[in-house]
């Protein structure tokens, strides 16, 4: 380590390969149209779906007209591939890639003048500040965050309570992408 950098990995005994992928269709519950004005939180243990609902959301929202900007830290959602991008996530989308979100966050407020801000993964005081400044700035929040039900509010994750008025748990059960409970503020 240097730092909180990874700087060497050794005796690697196996490798974890993820395929992002595209599922056309599942958030077609959501009835999303140019009129759809929500902070959408997506909550879910891991492999249950969560970005792979998250990139419908976002290829919809784009699609029915809104401004939508993706902070694609590790290009999950969009799946670059060196000159575009791999998965469709609609025609009015900019993609920030590569960017550490905090840092995301402040530019695509600034320059991009979203309608909608898209992450993936929550993890941090970091993030709760950014999904803040989006949303005191006026701009809606689509995101996924880990966990095992709705009442996820606590700790670091708590002032996002006043955030999100869409909540959604996923689970693997029967299969990725279960809707389990929907809950509307």
């Amino acid at each position: 380590m240097d730092g909180e950098k990874v700087k060497t990995v050794k005796h690697i005994t196996s490798l974890s390969v993820r395929i992002p992928h595209q599922i056309f269709g599942i958030a077609d519950f959501l009835k999303i149209d140019g009129n759809f004005r929500k902070n959408l939180l997506i909550v879910s243990p891991p492999a249950a779906g969560k970005t792979t609902l998250l990139r419908e959301i976002t290829r919809k929202l784009s699609n029915a007209g809104q401004c939508v900007v993706v902070l694609d830290e590790r290009g999950e959602i969009s799946a670059p591939d060196g000159t575009s991008f791999g998965l469709d996530v609609g025609q009015n989308t900019d993609v920030l890639y590569g960017f550490p979100k905090n840092v995301s966050y402040e530019n695509a407020l600034r320059a991009l003048a979203p309608e909608y801000i898209v992450t993936d993964e929550l993890s941090g005081e970091k993030d709760v500040a950014g999904v803040l400044r989006a949303y005191y700035g006026g701009v809606k929040v689509v995101a996924t965050l880990h966990g095992g039900d709705l009442d996820c509010f606590h700790g670091v994750f708590e002032p996002l309570s006043v955030v999100f008025d869409h909540l959604i748990l996923l689970s693997k059960q029967p299969k990725a992408g279960s809707v389990v409970k929907e809950t509307i503020k």
